[in-house]
């Protein structure tokens, strides 16, 4: 019936507002149906009644968190005890209310007017069980808020987590080919293995530096895709052409970390297979508020195997994490061209 968790300030604070309400109603009552007390005796007598009311209404609210933790098999057992400590409270509520109205005002009305007891327990009883039902709807969708936020931010967590473990799946595999090219180079051509040197310094400075982030601007990716293809410009010489058509417009637009470099790298690495010379373009254009990023290369698009088909796996996934459904990956073959495509919808410029 009740979830009890930890203290919050909130319902506390209602559950005195509620019986000031309360106070405030007799009050009134009073001062136009009893002429005869002076009022701030009756002002008074109505305050005490108020601090009353609220001590029995948290020690009632304790006493249901004991019940509950007793957990009884029987779920029509716990609400008979609480229906019977709303019941024994109201009493309790009531006697000590009229036991001091009548010391103070000093009136002849006999406490244990059966009439009397009977109405006004029976209003107690209602007050109790309202503010107190009260108190625990607030507590209870406080506490379904907290949680719902926890399990954001452990699905969150989760999330940048496994983004994390994806982007380092990418670099050591790109080393690996680079450092192989590199050796190669030491021995045949120096100059050229100097440039490669400084072109892998430099990816690793805009790679690594920022590998915590799971986006980036397009402008530091297009840095990190441009120290990528000079290695790979390096390595494969004029066999190997670059094309880029990217609006200035577009540079201030984050993408997933290191995407440029993947999709590259893959067009690279089959589009070689199948051509003499390849030829590989950049485009990244912007319609309304989706963005459209293409490599096209003049390659063929081959059959991959299962270790291949992890590198398109890596970017689905890590699209999907980022975006769910407002983003999209595919790799076709359509007039001689490979095109390898990302579509982000509803994207905008961060400031």
């Amino acid at each position: 019936m009740f979830s009890i968790q930890k203290k919050n300030k909130k319902e506390y604070v209602v559950l005195v507002l509620a019986w000031l309400f309360w106070a405030l109603a007799e009050a009134v009552s009073w001062k136009y149906y009893d002429h005869k007390t002076p009022y701030p005796k009756v002002v008074f007598v109505i305050f005490i009644q108020f601090i009353v009311a609220i001590f029995f209404n948290l020690v009632l609210i304790k006493a249901f968190v004991i019940v509950q933790k007793k957990k009884f098999n029987n779920q029509n057992t716990t609400y008979t005890l609480y229906t019977f400590l709303v019941i024994v409270f109201s009493i309790i509520i009531v006697l000590c209310n009229s036991s001091f109205f009548a010391f103070y005002i000093n009136v002849n009305t006999p406490i244990l007017n059966i009439h009397n007891l009977l109405i006004n327990v029976l209003q107690k009883n209602i007050y109790l069980t309202g503010f107190t039902t009260l108190f625990f709807m607030i507590r209870n969708l406080k506490e379904l808020q907290y949680q719902k936020n926890e399990a954001m931010a452990a699905q969150k967590l989760a999330a940048e987590s496994q983004l994390q473990l994806l982007q380092q799946q990418i670099n050591p595999h790109f080393l690996f080919n680079t450092l192989n090219s590199l050796r190669s180079l030491i021995n045949s051509d120096t100059q050229k293995a100097r440039k490669m040197v400084n072109y892998i310094s430099e990816f690793l400075r805009e790679s690594l530096l920022t590998n915590n982030l799971t986006t980036k601007f397009i402008s530091e990716e297009i840095k990190v895709l441009d120290n990528y293809l000079n290695i790979q410009k390096i390595r494969w010489g004029n066999e190997l052409m670059v094309k880029k058509e990217i609006s200035k417009d577009l540079l201030e637009l984050k993408i997933p970390s290191l995407i440029l470099q993947s999709l590259a790298e893959n067009a690279i690495k089959h589009g070689m297979i199948s051509n003499e010379i390849l030829t590989i373009k950049v485009r990244i254009k912007k319609e309304c508020n989706t963005l459209f990023i293409s490599i096209i290369n003049n390659g063929k698009l081959a059959q991959l195997n299962k270790k291949e088909k992890g590198g398109n796996y890596n970017i689905i996934k890590r699209l999907d994490l980022l975006y769910g459904k407002d983003a999209s990956f595919e790799v076709k073959e359509l007039d001689n061209n490979v095109y390898s495509n990302i579509i982000i919808k509803n994207i905008a410029i961060e400031n």
